[in-house]
């Protein structure tokens, strides 16, 4: 697979030396995240300017279901390609594994396949006069009114409707995505920007298409 954010870039090398990196293990990276392991916390490096936004800006969705901020260090680099290199840190959560409640990875399964299947229709209907983004924030608030689902899960899908609306965010819901502090689901980087999603598929398709 294509990554957006190359490691070995001399911009994100010099963003990793970074004093509030030295000596963290990597826990885990993504096409535009690389996550390392504080114990209690981790700290996240992303290009996308969207999933800083999502993570510790001053408009991202509060409350139980979204990730907790500790500390921010704003915009510590750049690429060489010169796209910003954003720094932060969050509560560590937890993934679902197989000795999860039943009950709850049911209910994160379901959130998961009705946020794609509604983001599908709703991409459907806008994609010759709109974006994914547009049918991210129909999607979301359309979930947001099913009462199928609880109301704090309700809330926080308009929570994230609202931001997926004034960002150009679009939803990336998946069971790698969707953590747990304690019992609770937690939707961690659940949104991609609309743009750095572009740049990342033209990095895969060079000559055109998607």
């Amino acid at each position: 697979m294509s990554i957006y954010l190359q490691l070995r870039d001399a911009g994100v090398m010099r963003a990793l030396r970074h004093p509030a990196l030295r000596g963290l293990p990597r826990l885990a990276r993504g096409a535009f995240c690389a996550v390392y392991d504080k114990g209690d916390t981790v700290l996240k490096l992303t290009c996308d300017p969207v999933s800083y936004e999502f993570g510790a800006g001053f408009a991202r969705p509060l409350g139980d279901h979204f990730p907790q901020l500790v500390d921010d260090f704003d915009c510590v680099g750049e690429t060489r390609a010169g796209d910003p290199l954003y720094l932060f840190e969050v509560e560590k959560l937890q993934p679902i594994r197989r000795n999860t409640r039943r009950e709850i990875k049911l209910a994160a399964g379901r959130l998961c396949e009705s946020v794609d299947a509604t983001w599908s229709k709703h991409r459907w209907s806008v994609r010759h006069s709109s974006s994914d983004s547009v049918a991210s924030y129909r999607a979301l608030q359309e979930l947001a009114a099913n009462e199928a689902f609880p109301n704090t899960v309700r809330d926080a899908l308009s929570e994230l409707a609202l931001f997926a609306g004034n960002h150009g965010a679009i939803v990336d819901f998946h069971q790698e995505n969707v953590m747990l502090r304690n019992d609770t689901i937690v939707l961690n980087d659940v949104v991609v920007g609309e743009e750095a999603l572009g740049k990342f598929n033209r990095k895969r398709h060079p000559c055109g298409g998607w």
